[in-house]
């Protein structure tokens, strides 16, 4: 007796050729002298270690071989043994084998035949379709014969399949996508054709499948019928007999269409087209892949519509997958209507005038893919489009800083359905819920179907006078089928208060149809007035004019971290006194900056006098003394304007370099002709000091003043000496 071993399904894929993965049959035992070390775990894989034992080899098998397949052992003691191995293998099927006992015989084929019972009338494919299948039966495993040919013809065929282009896979299936044809060549005569071959047969069925892929000029529900003939053997040159034909079955062109790479153009009759990425229905879109594809109807007067069933799609922080459709032939980001990402589910429809969409699909990445899309592709006739519903939703609740700009608080979603002749947006009408004093003027933007705010299209604007206040449209905003989202943005008031609150509702929409009352245009939630400025990354340089005092500190790196973002950019802030004779100045409260424990690489921070930097430096951490300390005093402001400059460079590209960084008050102040408040002075005590010590201190005189207009300048001081003055040789003054 012998081992037999059959594999049924095989599918074992290796990662990028880096690391393999694969099946190995042995004839007798592997390691029979268990001489061989096995890896004990991943790392020890290496190029020079692949894990698995020389022994007597058979085969190696990976990748996607023709199944079934089968094995039977030549050794003395009928023993057959199999590796497997894999490290960092794809997504796979795996491997099914079955294993029994047989007797070894000379081998006596008994029969062929052929068989359609796999054949798909309506395949849901284009690619690989089952035409035909044939097989020849033998007993026994020694002295195998061989297959030789296989005779075909074609019955029917309405320019569906090339007959010369047919493929001969090893199995019975129904589609033979992704599989690898046997070697064999076709010849034709008088109509049949005959796949002319040499494959060694197996104890049991032999099965082969004829399958072709559809011709794209095919017509959908053409059809193609394949007869198989014959079966030929080496033994039996003539064809086997008995031969038991099968009743063959009629195949349709699927109205199917692939997106392939590259740029494709399909027009689409009356019979709906279903719509696969590469991949078809059931396989996953080829890493890297790049392609684009043009509808166009066929009947006049009417237009294409896509309906997307499903969507899965990568999407990464930096890598990613993007499905984009467009309003008519040209991929322009006018013609833009919708780019879909994993979990959408939607009807898309041409309002263009040729009646056109163009989908196109674009990788930034080649390591990472995903299941890919289905949809439906069909004409229909345009009707007038109809408002289906209008929500409002409050951007998420926070904070809003006087002087602030283009703040969104409000997006208004108008539904719609159907696409001609579309509606325009006229209107709308807004209530700030009595919070109007803190907004100065409002804007409103439209994005159409993309719920991410932008301020590219601008509907209109209007100044906030009063609690209620209209938007009428500057511009000719025409809404699309489906999602239109318009978001509403204030301009906070300079005189804006801390702890004074901020909301938005939308009462009315007036469209070319008329007026829509928003049933639930107040969404619950509010803003709150915090006056703080956050210097960073990217923010070039920003003026805000200080009513009373502002809070100034930086922008943590991310969600988890305070600590100050990195990035070698100036971020210049200037700060300028809302009221008419006033200065600004910047107190410390906190202060904490990077600066190198091994080198001088440092953050920067300078602080001058007036508007930019031009004006007087009045200070700048020079020291690494001062990372820790910052200033330790007030600055103010010496300009004629009152206006105060902070630049800060966080001075790495690390993130992990910097630090809690600092936090400040930026406030007006008044100003005022100097004054001085109070003269003290204060002496270090009894010290010791040595003949001829020079330096002693022996007095401090703290000069308090109040004002920065008129400064005092100090004339002279009169210092009395106490004690043996004849050992005093010189008193000297400094101002420290």
């Amino acid at each position: 007796m012998s081992i037999q071993i059959t594999f049924e399904q095989f599918e074992v894929i290796g990662s990028d050729g880096s690391y393999p993965a694969y099946v190995k049959v042995y004839d007798g035992e592997a390691d029979a002298d268990n001489s061989f070390t096995y890896a004990t775990s991943a790392s020890e894989l290496t190029g020079g270690n692949l894990g698995l034992p020389a022994g007597k080899l058979v085969d190696s098998l990976d990748n996607k071989p023709s199944v079934p397949r089968t094995y039977y052992s030549r050794s003395a003691d009928g023993v057959m043994s199999v590796g497997y191995l894999y490290r960092y293998a794809e997504r796979c099927e795996g491997w099914v084998a079955k294993v029994k006992c047989v007797k070894l015989e000379d081998m006596q084929v008994t029969g062929a035949g052929s068989s359609y019972d796999l054949v798909q009338p309506s395949p849901v494919r284009t690619t690989g379709v089952a035409l035909a299948s044939a097989y020849a039966s033998a007993t026994g495993v020694l002295h195998a014969d061989s297959v030789t040919s296989i005779s075909y013809r074609l019955t029917k065929n309405e320019g569906v399949i090339d007959p010369a282009q047919l493929r001969l896979y090893r199995g019975n299936v129904a589609y033979a996508t992704g599989l690898t044809p046997l070697s064999a060549n076709i010849t034709e005569s008088g109509g049949v054709y005959t796949f002319v071959l040499d494959e060694p047969m197996e104890n049991g069925d032999n099965w082969f499948t004829l399958a072709g892929d559809i011709l794209p000029s095919a017509e959908p529900g053409a059809q193609v019928q394949v007869e198989v003939t014959s079966v030929a053997t080496k033994a039996k040159p003539q064809g086997v007999a008995p031969f038991t034909a099968g009743e063959a079955k009629a195949v349709s062109a699927p109205a199917i269409v692939l997106l392939s790479a590259g740029e494709q153009t399909v027009t689409v009759g009356e019979t709906p087209l279903a719509f696969y990425d590469d991949g078809g229905l059931d396989g996953q879109v080829t890493k890297g892949f790049n392609g684009s594809i043009t509808f166009l109807p066929a009947t006049e007067g009417k237009k294409v519509m896509i309906d997307f069933a499903k969507v899965d799609i990568f999407y990464g922080s930096f890598y990613s997958q993007y499905l984009k459709v467009y309003n008519g032939k040209e991929a322009t980001s006018d013609n833009l209507l919708r780019e879909l990402r994993t979990g959408d589910t939607l009807k898309i429809r041409s309002t263009s005038p040729d009646g056109a969409l163009t989908v196109v699909f674009e990788s930034t990445t080649d390591g990472y893919t995903g299941d890919g899309f289905e949809a439906l592709v069909s004409q229909f006739e345009p009707q007038p489009m109809e408002v289906a519903a209008i929500t409002a939703t409050q951007s998420v609740e926070g904070t809003l800083c006087a002087g602030d700009s283009l703040c969104h608080v409000l997006s208004i979603n108008v539904r719609t359905s159907d696409t001609e002749p579309a509606l325009g947006v006229k209107s709308l009408a807004f209530n700030t819920a009595g919070t109007f004093p803190q907004v100065s003027r409002a804007a409103l933007y439209y994005t159409r179907g993309s719920s991410d705010f932008s301020d590219k299209v601008k509907v209109g604007e209007a100044a906030v006078g009063d609690d209620h206040f209209e938007i009428t449209a500057s511009d000719s905003i025409t809404l699309v089928e489906g999602d239109n989202y318009l978001w509403l943005t204030y301009e906070i008031s300079e005189l804006a208060m801390n702890g004074q609150k901020v909301d938005a509702a939308v009462s009315s929409v007036t469209l070319s149809d008329g007026t829509h009352t928003v049933e639930q245009g107040s969404p619950s939630g509010e803003f709150v007035i915090r006056n703080i400025v956050l210097s960073h990354l990217g923010q070039g340089t920003v003026t805000t004019r200080v009513n009373g005092s502002v809070e100034f500190a930086q922008k943590g790196k991310n969600d988890y971290s305070s600590d100050y973002e990195s990035g070698n950019d100036d971020r210049v802030n200037i700060f300028e006194p809302l009221h008419e004779g006033m200065v600004c100045q910047i107190d410390f409260s906190a202060f904490n900056l990077y600066w190198s424990s091994y080198g001088d690489e440092h953050s920067s921070l300078k602080v001058y006098s007036g508007k930019g930097t031009t004006g007087s430096l009045l200070w700048e951490l020079a020291s690494k003394d001062d990372k820790d300390k910052g200033p330790g005093r007030t600055l103010r402001s010496a300009s004629a304007d009152g206006a105060l400059t902070v630049v800060f460079n966080s001075g790495v590209s690390q993130s992990w370099y910097t630090t809690s960084g600092f936090k400040a008050v930026v406030s007006e102040y008044q100003s005022q002709d100097m004054a001085i408040d109070s003269l003290t002075a204060f002496s270090p005590g009894n010290i010791e000091a040595s003949v001829g010590a020079k330096g002693q201190e022996a007095l401090t005189l703290q000069v308090d003043a109040t004002g920065n207009l008129n400064a005092k300048s100090l004339l002279d001081a009169t210092i009395l000496l106490k004690g043996n003055v004849r050992d005093v040789a010189r008193v000297s003054l400094y101002a420290v």
